[in-house]
């Protein structure tokens, strides 16, 4: 257990920078509040005696017909097939009712917590609540001492929820707790399914309990609706937001997003830390409560916390409806483009035979959710394309640290 806390809060500690007005100890292993079982050990031998996995259960991909495999942005067809298919698999809870998965002892946190729970709290985990199912074959590799080779198709299901009242944690001694309750169902889920694709070896998912779109993703330009993909001849569409998402006006087209699911996703920069073949994932467990984490008190402060989660960035953590408007009305942030060609633009460089958008539209740039480099199972390329910079250097919407690369009023004057 000390092994686990060391790398756990290691990868808490890299990745949080803490927000005026929180307080947490300066070493990270003060924030974990659980000690290991005595009998750890023996009890996690009792439980894996009683667990083997038989040939039915590794077969359950087949008995099922959970057959396709995730395609990479290269092929759309093939990975928002495979995307839909996950999606439905895990919305109808399939590895819990049907397959009846090996899981976690319960919901838990992923780090310490300040103030009160809800909007108005500070989250410092790498993750909401949770509680993770593994598949047959990772039950097989974590009763084998984590030694045996991960075949393809096994699968790692993190089931989360919404840290706020509704959970009902308990924090005796300040050591958070939640509590069961049978009627707790996902937000969403984060997944690992093993593939022979990457280097990583994993395809990463991040589907939602509510909602559509992303997947699928369409077309050059990202879309997430495929009746929103111009038809020719092509007219320009002034609800066409072209960088992403605009949660707060569900008028606007969304192009250029990030997948959701993909290989070569953003989990690896903290998942790259792992012992082995990329994973956290540990009997302790599911035998046990594992690492519990401290409730610290909001520092008394006039000074307000940043929202990272309502900047033109944000990004939903669940279900939370596109078509839910935000209270004030954001400026537009794109100028608006000339009805036709400027006649001195035109004068000087020619029309390049181009005068109307169907023509133009033709010749566009893919959209940035394409810039994405993998390095494949046998050939670790060493180039990096941008998005794998931004999970650190942009504002995080997975927890209350401020973003690693802000630039703060503070930082400008020294």
């Amino acid at each position: 257990m000390i092994n686990r806390i060391q790398a756990v809060v290691s990868i808490l500690f890299i990745f949080i920078s803490v927000q005026a007005g929180a307080k947490l100890p300066d070493n990270p292993a003060d924030w974990v509040c659980s000690s290991e079982p005595e009998d750890l050990a023996q009890q996690t031998k009792t439980w894996c005696d009683a667990h083997t996995p038989s040939s039915e259960d590794l077969a359950w991909r087949k008995n099922i017909g959970f057959v396709l495999e995730p395609g990479e942005l290269t092929d759309l067809d093939k990975k928002n097939a495979f995307d839909f298919a996950l999606r439905e698999f895990l919305r109808n809870r399939v590895y819990d009712g049907q397959l009846n998965w090996a899981h976690d002892l319960n919901w838990r946190m992923t780090g310490p917590y300040v103030g009160e729970f809800g909007s108005q709290g500070l989250s410092y985990g790498v993750h909401p609540a949770v509680r993770v199912y593994y598949s047959p074959e990772m039950v097989t590799w974590m009763c084998s001492d984590r030694s045996t080779e991960l075949p393809n198709g096994a699968m790692i299901i993190k089931e989360m929820a919404n840290i706020n009242q509704d959970l009902g944690i308990e924090k005796p001694n300040d050591c958070m707790r939640i509590p069961d309750d049978e009627a707790r169902m996902p937000s969403s889920w984060t997944v690992m399914f093993r593939t022979d694709v990457t280097h990583d070896r994993w395809y990463w998912a991040n589907p939602t309990m509510k909602g559509k779109g992303n997947p699928p993703v369409l077309d050059q330009s990202a879309f997430t609706d495929e009746s929103a993909v111009p038809k020719s001849p092509v007219q320009r569409n002034v609800d066409w937001y072209p960088t992403g998402y605009v949660f707060s006006d569900s008028s606007k087209v969304n192009t250029v997003v990030y997948p959701y699911n993909l290989y070569g996703a953003a989990c690896i920069n903290c998942h790259a830390t792992a012992a082995s073949n990329l994973t956290f994932s540990s009997l302790d467990n599911i035998v046990s409560e594992g690492l519990r984490y401290k409730w610290y008190p909001a520092a008394k402060t006039t000074q307000q916390p940043a929202n990272l989660r309502t900047s033109l960035h944000s990004q939903v953590l669940d279900d939370i409806s596109s078509n839910q408007k935000q209270s004030a009305a954001k400026p537009a942030v794109f100028s608006e483009p000339l009805e036709k060609i400027n006649p001195a633009f035109e004068k000087h460089f020619g029309t390049l035979g181009i005068d109307s958008f169907d023509q133009a539209w033709k010749l566009r740039f893919p959209a940035e959710t394409f810039d994405h480099n993998l390095s494949a199972l046998n050939d670790l390329d060493q180039f990096l394309t941008s998005d794998q910079c931004i999970n650190c250097h942009d504002a995080t919407y997975a927890n209350s640290a401020a973003a690693n690369s802000s630039c703060t009023a503070l930082s400008l004057a020294t």
